[in-house]
């Protein structure tokens, strides 16, 4: 059995004692672990968008036009094919695909139901050294869902400008959004 003491006056004030004339070293210690958590907190935050591989964060942009929301998805090609394997979906895979993939999701903005009549989507990427990629979507579809899709290289870190051109109903659509990458 552990006993719990208390401490007396005699120990407290020993204590007491001891950090007034250490002071210094007190402070040193608070202040050092200060900038420590705080160099942390900054790397973490540098991270959360990372650009490599796998360790890229997955990025979401929605715009609204008339009364359809276009919701882009930007992720590394290695994590949207994780994702569809987890998922048991396959999917028509490129010749030669590229590091990264946008996704895309046409929903009704009123009540949120996917809009599956979407035609000849296109994807245009506007790199930050402002060439232009277009890409023809791929369609997944399954398990509840329904998205348009394209793979793309993406090696320069900055700006991405990416368009969706669409048609729905006779009307074409241009949704737009950029991702920092």
């Amino acid at each position: 059995m552990v006993s719990k003491k208390m401490l007396d006056k005699k120990e407290f004030n020993y204590y007491l004692k001891y950090m007034r004339n250490n002071r210094s070293t007190v402070i040193f210690f608070a202040i050092l672990s200060s900038i420590l958590l705080l160099i942390s907190m900054a790397c973490s935050k540098a991270d959360e968008h990372g650009h490599s591989g796998h360790d890229m964060q997955v990025m979401h942009d929605s715009v609204e036009i008339d009364q359809i929301r276009a919701s882009f998805e930007l992720s590394s090609y290695e994590q949207h094919m994780k994702m569809m394997k987890d998922m048991g979906m396959t999917m028509d895979g490129s010749t030669s695909p590229g590091n990264h993939y946008v996704m895309l999701t046409v929903m009704n903005s009123a009540d949120s139901t996917v809009i599956k009549a979407v035609k000849d989507l296109q994807f245009e990427i506007a790199t930050p050294e402002n060439q232009i990629i277009t890409r023809p979507a791929q369609v997944m579809s399954g398990n509840g869902m329904h998205h348009l899709g394209a793979d793309f290289d993406a090696h320069t870190a900055g700006l991405y400008k990416i368009t969706a051109r669409f048609q729905l109903d006779g009307k074409d659509y241009r949704p737009t959004v950029s991702f920092e990458m």
